[in-house]
């Protein structure tokens, strides 16, 4: 090997060892930064006759595609369980731990107590007074819980629109970081670093979104959706996000443009298609999806739930039951008066048909667009709605037409007559109505005590928007008995302060009467069906969002193990040591110091040469 040949190698083993020492101080300056991949320098034994020598070939970035999906959908779902953590925390915090002083369970207790005691000496004012403030608090927790949720949702429509914004950002940056990486002129270095700010990106796009990426040879990356919306590829798609402004209770998500309520998201395609993404079900996890279900099914369930607690306050003591007057035939029956039956108020009668037990209500809806209405609950009873607002006999009408032969109806506009076959095939055995009281006197002992706005009666109405629904907003206790507190035991004009009937009245009704909020009704209560007496109905609503809230957060604590695990493999296979850094630091000194030797040696020897 002659001299110019080891000095040629000895200048290829130095310029090695530089390429080697600015990428070695690229890592180390990178060190701890987020989304940085280590570089390494390919080195190839080359043959150059009669030697060999090292080479530079390139740098080579650590990269994993598999693991690069796994942390793609890791990030997806731990921005799920982050967004529906934080919301629900917020939610706990309104509801309150329970036995708290102002949770729900202790109030409605502080309420059922000032009862007690005011059946007691319902003559003394003090306690009338004591009464009526803790049913305000109740209302006043009612209206404030309320106003929370509907805050919360709210505020997942402002974030929504940031996301959209932050999504579309990213992916308007991904379609440019590929047009880069197709230019192949693109010095190595920039290309290094733009391909660490492509998985960046990729990172940011799938917490917002759930995601699928494709890592091409060229470098350039495909997105799409678990549901199979493309993404990123040669074009971007792009969101947008129409908000609805003020959103209540009676903002609810429908797929009819006409009927929705809440803001609307919608992906165009680079093609041009409009899709919604909602109704197509595009977004299936990360941030935007938890947002949308929080704004959708969540917290709108738990707007039903404490609107089921009102209206069941209310109607616990505004509610007249009233049985029917029995009439015997043959045929048999009972008489109903109908003129106090208002829009929501029920009609319910029992009978035997062919050995097997039935048990019909009927409830008032004179909105045709609620019509027909007949179904039946979980319990099997059979709930049929009529339309009171027609001609006299046009009740009974609509009521042969759908019970058909064994039961009989006929009606005069005032009183509804029920009978039997004369108890060939069936046999009427019970029939009442359920009333809503309008007045504080002289309309039995049921009171209006917790009304609507503008001290309307609740009557659970289900005419336009059910009465229920936002029914926890608008709770409040009645003026006119706020301001003249004897009307809660005085329910005859002139009648004696220390009778305590209509309080054991109120108080009997709040312990024994079962209620059952109508899902089918209803239908944001979702399939978690609420029953029993008023304080069962307020433990199974705080049971049911603390399991809620103790999910999410368990969820979100699982979710973080995973990821957590993912980053610690892309630490492994990613991260830079600054220990192993510095024992290649030393390496290349030597190698570098190794060559520079050799060509001093080289340039000696040639020195040598010239002087003979």
């Amino acid at each position: 090997m002659g001299l110019s040949v080891t000095l040629s190698n000895a200048l290829s083993g130095m310029r090695t060892t530089q390429d080697g020492l600015t990428v070695l101080s690229r890592n180390v300056a990178n060190a701890g930064a987020s989304g940085y991949h280590r570089q390494s320098v390919v080195i190839k034994d080359m043959n150059g006759g009669s030697s060999t020598y090292s080479s530079f070939v390139g740098v080579e970035r650590a990269f994993v595609s598999s693991l690069e999906r796994a942390y793609v959908r890791e990030v997806g779902d731990m921005g799920y369980a982050d967004v529906r953590n934080t919301f629900l925390e917020r939610l706990e915090v309104a509801f309150g731990k329970p036995g708290d002083a102002n949770s729900l369970d202790t109030l409605l207790q502080d309420f059922t107590n000032s009862m007690q005691a005011l059946a007691v000496s319902p003559e003394d004012y003090a306690t009338r007074a004591t009464t009526i403030s803790s049913a305000q608090t109740l209302a006043q927790a009612l209206n404030g819980l309320s106003g929370t949720v509907q805050e919360l949702r709210q505020e997942t429509e402002t974030q929504i629109a940031a996301e959209v914004d932050t999504l579309n950002q990213s992916l308007q940056s991904l379609r440019d970081i590929n047009v880069r990486l197709s230019d192949y002129s693109l010095d190595e270095a920039s290309r290094l670093s733009v391909l660490d700010e492509r998985d960046r990106l990729v990172a940011r796009v799938s917490e917002i979104v759930d995601t699928q990426a494709v890592y091409r040879t060229d470098g350039t990356v495909a997105l799409m959706t678990k549901s199979g919306l493309g993404l990123l590829d040669q074009g971007a798609t792009t969101f947008t996000f129409a908000p609805a402004g003020a959103l209540s209770a009676n903002s609810l998500y429908a797929i009819d443009d006409a009927e929705n309520g809440v803001g609307v998201l919608t992906a165009y395609t680079p093609s041009g298609l409009r899709l919604d993404v909602l109704d197509q079900k595009i977004v299936q996890s990360g941030r935007l999806a938890a947002l949308v279900e929080l704004r959708d099914t969540t917290l709108v369930q738990t707007q039903a739930q404490l609107d089921s607690i009102a209206a069941a306050l209310a109607q616990a003591l505004n509610t007249n039951e009233t049985a029917g007057t029995a009439v015997t035939g043959p045929p048999d029956g009972f008489d109903i008066g109908m003129a106090d039956i208002a829009k929501g108020n029920e009609v319910s009668f029992s009978y035997v048909q062919s050995g097997q037990s039935r048990d019909v209500r009927i409830v008032r809806v004179d909105d045709p667009s609620k019509l027909p209405m007949d179904y039946r609950t979980p319990g099997g009873e059979r709930v049929i709605g009529v339309d009171f607002s027609g001609a006299a006999g046009s009740v009974a009408a609509q009521l042969n037409a759908v019970l058909g032969p064994g039961i009989s109806f006929a009606d005069d506009g005032t009183t509804l007559s029920i009978r039997d076959d004369g108890g060939v095939n069936s046999t009427i055995t019970s029939a009442s109505k359920s009333t809503s009281s309008t007045a504080t006197q002289g309309a039995g002992l049921a009171l209006n005590l917790f009304t609507d706005l503008g001290d309307q009666a609740y009557t659970g109405a289900l005419d336009g928007e059910p009465q229920a629904r936002g029914f926890a907003a608008r709770i409040t206790v009645n003026s006119v008995i706020a301001n003249d507190n004897s009307l809660l035991v005085q329910y005859d004009s002139g009648g004696t302060l220390g009778d305590p009937a209509r309080v054991d009245y109120m108080l009997d009704r709040m312990e024994t009467v079962n209620f059952r909020p109508d899902n089918q009704q209803l239908k944001e209560l979702g399939g978690y069906s609420l029953s029993g007496d008023l304080q069962s109905l307020v433990q199974q609503v705080i049971n049911y969002q603390g399991d809620m809230i103790a999910n999410a957060k368990s969820a979100l604590d699982t979710q973080q193990i995973a990821l957590d695990a993912v980053e610690l493999r892309m630490d492994a296979e990613y991260g830079v040591s600054i220990d192993e850094e510095m024992a290649r630091l030393m390496e290349l000194q030597n190698a570098y110091a190794a060559s520079a030797r050799v060509v001093s040696i080289a340039q000696e020897l040639i020195d040598a040469l010239m002087n003979i």
